[in-house]
């Protein structure tokens, strides 16, 4: 990743990752193949998907589409992730309720979406 986005996430308090975000992420960054991370509550899960998606967009030129199940996670998780994906040149939108460009930009980012109205 850009140095920028990790010194972004370094200001949030990330200094390092857990041996086995490191071991997901080094997979993730050598396959091309769907994954699924699953593990307890407070293991990192959040992160490791943030980091995933980042890789993606910048690898692969692709958007990304986070979905959560509320509108204050949409709202939380679009301040977070702006300001790191700044630091890529990369955008992040949220769609909730009215919220949301459609069609999206046709670019690399991370869309963030919710189903709750």
């Amino acid at each position: 990743l850009p140095k920028g986005v990790v010194n972004a996430y370094y200001e949030r308090g990330v200094k390092i990752m857990y041996p086995w975000q490191a071991q997901a992420m080094d997979a993730i960054s050598r396959s091309r193949s769907n994954m699924v991370l699953t593990l307890p509550t407070s293991a990192g899960k959040t992160f490791s998907a943030e980091i995933a998606m980042l890789h993606c967009c910048l690898t692969r030129n692709k958007t990304a589409l986070l979905v959560v199940p509320y509108v204050a996670l949409v709202v939380e998780k679009l301040a977070a992730l702006s300001r790191v994906a700044k630091q890529a040149d990369l955008y992040v939108a949220g769609y909730h309720g009215p919220h949301g460009r459609l069609p999206p930009l046709r670019r690399p980012g991370i869309l963030i979406a919710t189903p709750e109205k």
